[in-house]
């Protein structure tokens, strides 16, 4: 009886390695936590900063599908390498998954978790040589509650380095290949993404996609309100972030708008195209005044996110104008190229609004890019239908 006994409990654990490892094969992202009750539940999220790339055929283009843009996956209970339902699997959309996974792409995520707020990091995936090299792509984080931090579980040395909250993490660094992004659809004009870390804007780009050149240095270029551009630092190769410490930003856009680029230095001088260029809006700066026989208006150039948002079928554009301007409000898709356009005038001081109508137009991500007098504001906005 002893025998038959153990000879069923070693199929049970037989079966739940054979269950394990097959989850692990589909999966390319597992998150964790620990320091929780044996059975809580706890749901981890991953939203892109940015456009995310998929797979289709040979080709890595701009992903129009929402949900691989903010997914979530639950754990329950403690993290642990052999029990499926210790972590949160996110499959990438082109593997064709079965069973309890959350989809995901090519991007620039932040990772969070519904225990405990405020602790995040950053994961760049942004990377054709992710898919194609032969080293395992599975890459494993684990919150532990005690200790406040998140950690990278496997592939990233004994004993496991904690992630500062906030940091960026490049999955080429954790599996030890050369990045790669010269197979991603337009890349280096997607490539630039700003944050706020602390009040102040942090750039976030990505290796120049180019399989022939050798990159020496990145620069990183500032147009501060209606100044010229000015090269604001050169950071080296292997830096792909800046925190601008010198400015503020504003929360409200009510301050003066500063843009930002950055161009990539091959065979010691010579300077490639630069990015898209990134605006925020930073304190300081006069907010314009325009005056009339009533007195005067206040009013900036300033573009609104679109309400609602996301939008199915008709939604509103807000923007404003400092002064007599000719106006140009667009719409594009996630290839740049043009679907819509809303304003093509001279407009007054003020503050006005349009109707965007996508009837005609299938569901995804499209921007909206207000342009005047050489300055340019652009927003996202998502057709759901």
């Amino acid at each position: 009886m002893k025998n038959l006994i153990s000879f069923f409990v070693t199929i049970i654990v037989f079966c739940n390695m054979l269950y394990a490892q097959k989850t692990v094969e589909l999966a390319q992202l597992f998150l964790g936590i620990t320091g929780v009750g044996g059975s809580e539940v706890v749901y981890h999220t991953i939203e892109a900063e940015g456009v995310v790339w998929e797979k289709s055929g040979n080709n890595y283009i701009i992903s129009e599908d929402e949900d691989i843009y903010t997914s979530t996956m639950y754990s329950t209970g403690n993290f642990i390498t052999y029990d499926p339902d210790a972590r949160a699997p996110f499959s990438w959309k082109w593997m064709n998954q079965t069973g309890s996974f959350s989809p995901w792409g090519l991007g620039l995520y932040k990772i969070t978790n519904s225990k405990v707020s405020g602790k995040y990091f950053y994961l760049d995936t942004r990377d054709n040589e992710y898919i194609e090299t032969s080293v395992n792509p599975d890459v494993w984080f684990v919150y532990d509650v005690n200790e406040g931090k998140y950690f990278c579980y496997v592939k990233c040395g004994t004993p496991e380095p904690p992630i500062e909250n906030g940091s960026l993490v490049r999955v080429s660094d954790i599996l030890g290949f050369t990045s790669k992004t010269h197979k991603l659809e337009s890349f280096w004009s997607n490539v630039l993404v700003a944050l706020n870390v602390n009040g102040h804007p942090r750039l976030i780009w990505g290796t120049y996609p180019s399989d022939t050149l050798t990159i020496n240095n990145y620069k990183v270029y500032r147009k501060y309100g209606a100044s010229s551009w000015q090269l604001l630092t050169t950071v080296s190769s292997n830096m792909y972030e800046y925190t601008d410490g010198s400015v503020t930003l504003s929360g409200q856009q009510a301050g003066t708008d500063v843009q930002y680029k950055v161009t990539a230095i091959y065979n010691t001088n010579n300077e490639t195209s630069a990015t898209n260029i990134i605006t925020v809006n930073v304190q300081g700066g006069e907010i314009e005044k325009k005056g009339s026989s009533e007195g005067f208006a206040l009013s900036e150039f300033r573009l609104d996110q679109n309400f609602p948002n996301p939008f199915n079928p008709a939604t509103i554009i807000s923007f404003s104008v400092a002064e007599n301007s000719f106006v140009a409000l667009k719409v594009y898709d996630v290839l740049g190229n043009e679907v819509s356009e809303l304003v093509n005038e001279v407009k007054e001081p003020g503050n006005y609004t349009v109707s965007f109508d996508a009837s005609n137009l299938s569901s995804g991500i499209y921007f909206y890019t207000l342009k005047a007098n050489g300055s340019i504001l652009t927003k996202k906005m998502l057709l759901a239908k």
